[in-house]
């Protein structure tokens, strides 16, 4: 088994930061182990949610976090089988104030 550890320098983690490469803040918010100085920068600002659904597994659809539709189907394309894919939903959360 090979486990491979990615590791950010400065600059990406202040590229990531500032979401001037969408697709690297995409790659780093969908990364599952930080370090403590790499989750200080974790874009939360700039994320969206997405929910995807795989055609052979619909009742199982997988969440990937991303800055934007682009950049989520770039990462996509390259982490997973494209083709696979059946549906993908952004989920939004809105909150409001409510009258005590």
């Amino acid at each position: 088994m090979n486990i491979t550890v990615r590791t950010w320098n400065e600059k990406e983690l202040n590229t990531i930061w500032k979401g001037t490469n969408p697709f690297l803040s995409t790659i780093f918010m969908n990364v599952k182990t930080f370090s403590n100085k790499e989750g200080q920068y974790y874009p939360y600002h700039l994320r969206k949610t997405y929910k995807i659904k795989f055609i052979n597994d619909i009742f199982n659809p997988i969440t990937v976090y991303a800055t934007d539709d682009k950049s989520l189907r770039k990462f996509l394309k390259a982490e997973y089988h494209y083709k696979m894919i059946i549906n993908i939903t952004e989920t939004i959360t809105e909150y409001r104030k409510v009258k005590l």
